[in-house]
């Protein structure tokens, strides 16, 4: 066993042990399996998990009991050839496949596709040409279970070359999120966990070195053969996953949520939302104009020209001439003058400066018109057909199994309605969004069945003001605004695991006055802390915490339960039960439009928020479908979560410009 830093591992043989831990491979004639350093472990925890199924494989091999069957495939290039593996194909109770493209940008050439047949023990190669592409489009076309790795990529691909993949069953980087939420998911991970097959990509890197090669260079022969295997492996990954997520109890959750959830999220893909690119060009215009006068202002402030856009420059200034105290380094020991750490400091009276207003004013600004009014996006928007933005959605990107998204990333659009009011209606449409109310302090309250907490939402009354009289001692008409936003604050700190100390930054508390504030929280509701305590504690025994859905957070078996990790735990169970009831309200929305042949549709996905395009003839039955089947009983929780509505011609956080539904009758 080789237990090689990076440094060490680099110098060895060229590789990253990353790439190369969990493969048996052959130096001199003799046998080796790379792990992690174990000193590793101290600074990622999860690496705990990767060395103990690194041992347990060392220990197989020196029992002689690593011996991979070989791994078979055929190019299918005759009418024979064709006429084998549809006959092979068609006949297994399920099938895998995976597709090899130029690169991974949608639209790129598709190269080949390959399936296998565990039936014949044999993964067919059909080179994307002529009439081969019907083939695999009849047999992918087929009700015969698809299982392969990430598929999102392999169906959202095909789907642009005319193929729609029916009986999507099994993803196994999905599979694998669920059961190891915290280690890597790609195939090569999970070969080396899953498997006893050596590495078999070291040949196709040869002629890929770089992400931006594409794969067309590649000789076929080298190709096909990644490929096939690709194919065969993930259908023995595959069995130990489903055997996994049975042992966990988690096959439930894998098959009703996570994976139909894959579907909905490929339709979302290539269906969009309407963006407004004239309103976000003017939106954009202005912003340009605020960042130059940020520029303009920081230079008379400091009578120097300070590049804001370097934090070497910006920490220089900060924390060297205007001698303001370091609160976070980054990862190579300089001061960070990250967003929070600019909000701490404003925060505090001790600190405050015109040059952080600027700085604060620019990093917002280049972030919206970096992200989300970019004139890249602009393109690429009125380059669809129909004006409307496509994200790519990710089930695997949280702990929490919320959903996160890319280019750009919807999960992160600032509130207010610089950027929001760019995401419109189409004609004859109004844009809807349906929002879970307080849903996160609900669950957390029906969890830890702290009833004072129930009744207060039972009966519709503020949760907040109610929270403020008992902290502040006063009767609910007599709260101020501001002890309202005050309990607010604490309310949702402690359910994410902030203390006082919060508190103090946020309000310029003494530590008294704010731990006084946060005991009188603690104490008016005790059903919440014991639940807290019961929670924590059941995390640590069993390194793993649960919600009513069966979702499970696993945390390393090694070392002490570090305080992230107790704050997660808290955290955890209400945010991801709001999420699966999320996801879940999506899935369900959507068969029923569609099956009752509607227009209407969802559109995107914001944290716990679903947005649609609500067709006007059907507004009545869309918007009482869209409440009664969000608010249905949480699994496992018994009761549901209240759903506000808003509908009108752009999505505003202005809500006296939109409307709450109110059924007409």
């Amino acid at each position: 066993v080789l237990t090689l830093g990076s440094v060490a591992q680099q110098a060895f043989d060229g590789r990253k042990v990353t790439d190369v831990r969990g493969f048996v491979r052959k130096f001199l004639g003799l046998k080796m399996l790379n792990t992690f350093h174990p000193a590793a472990v101290f600074r990622v925890p999860e690496y705990f998990d990767s060395i103990m199924y690194d041992v347990a494989k060392f220990k197989r091999l020196i029992d002689g009991k690593i011996n991979p069957r070989p791994l078979r495939w055929q190019v299918v290039t005759s009418f024979d050839d064709v006429r084998l593996a549809m006959e092979a194909l068609m006949s297994s109770p399920s099938i895998s496949f995976d597709i090899e493209c130029e690169g991974i940008e949608l639209g790129l050439r598709i190269l080949s596709v390959q399936m296998y047949s565990r039936k014949v023990d044999l993964a067919y190669v059909f080179p994307w040409t002529g009439d081969l592409i019907s083939v695999v489009k009849y047999i992918l076309e087929s009700p015969i279970p698809k299982i392969g790795q990430n598929l999102m990529f392999d169906v959202s691909h095909l789907r642009v070359n005319g193929i729609n993949v029916a009986n999507i069953y099994f993803d196994t980087m999905v599979a694998h999120h669920l059961v190891r939420s915290y280690l890597p998911h790609d195939l090569n991970t999970l070969t080396s966990i899953y498997t006893d097959f050596d590495k078999y990509d070291d040949e196709l890197n040869k002629y890929v070195p770089t992400k931006s090669t594409p794969f067309s260079s590649v000789p076929p022969d080298i190709l096909h053969e990644y490929g096939a295997k690709d194919a065969i492996v993930t259908y023995d990954i595959h069995e130990s996953l489903a055997s996994e997520l049975a042992a966990n109890g988690m096959t439930a959750l894998f098959h009703t949520v996570s994976m139909p959830l894959l579907s909905v999220l490929i339709e979302l893909r290539f269906r969009g939302v309407m963006f407004d690119v004239p309103l976000a060009r003017k939106v954009a215009k202005e912003l340009d104009d605020k960042i130059a006068i940020a520029i303009a202002s920081l230079k008379q402030i400091t009578g120097t020209d300070i590049n804001m856009n370097s934090p070497k420059q910006m920490g220089e200034f900060l924390f060297g001439k205007l001698g303001l105290p370091v609160l976070k380094t980054t990862k190579t020991g300089a001061p960070s003058v990250s967003k929070d750490v600019i909000e701490k400091l404003l925060s505090d009276s001790r600190y405050k400066h015109p040059a952080l207003d600027v700085l604060r004013t620019f990093k917002q600004a280049s972030k919206v018109r970096s992200t989300f009014l970019s004139d890249d996006l602009f393109a690429k928007v009125e380059a669809t057909p129909a004006r409307r933005l496509c994200t790519e959605y990710q089930v695997t990107g949280t702990t929490t199994g919320r959903l996160s998204s890319k280019h750009p990333n919807l999960q992160n659009i600032p509130r207010g309605p610089e950027v929001r009011q760019c995401f419109i209606a189409p004609e004859g449409y109004l844009f809807g969004q349906a929002d879970f109310s307080q849903a996160e302090l609900r669950v957390a309250a029906y969890l830890a069945d702290e009833r004072k907490m129930i009744q207060v939402f039972e009966s519709g009354r503020d949760i907040h003001r109610e929270t403020a009289s008992l902290i502040f001692g006063k009767a609910g008409d007599r709260i101020s605004k501001e002890e309202r936003v005050q309990a607010k604050f604490i309310v949702f700190g402690w359910l994410y695991g902030r203390g006082y100390s919060s508190v103090m930054g946020q309000y310029n508390k003494s530590e008294e006055a704010a731990k006084a504030m946060l005991h009188g929280f603690e104490n008016s509701y005790p059903k919440l802390v014991e639940w807290k305590h019961s929670v924590i504690a059941f995390a640590k025994a069993h390194r793993y915490i649960q919600n009513p859905f069966g979702r499970r957070r696993w945390f390393p078996m090694c070392g002490p339960f570090l305080p992230d990790w107790e704050r997660e735990t808290l955290n955890f169970p209400p945010q991801s039960t709001v999420s699966d009831q999320c996801v879940l309200s999506m899935i369900r929305l959507e068969k029923f439009f569609k099956d009752n042949g509607l227009k209407t549709c969802v559109t995107m996905n914001n944290h716990d928020a679903i947005m649609f395009d609500v067709f006007l003839p059907e507004r009545d039955l869309a918007l009482a479908a869209i409440k009664g089947v969000m608010e249905l009983p949480v699994p496992g929780l018994g009761v549901g979560i209240p759903v506000e509505i808003t509908v009108g011609a752009r999505w505003e956080e202005d809500e006296e410009k939109e409307v709450t539904y109110a059924p007409e009758s």
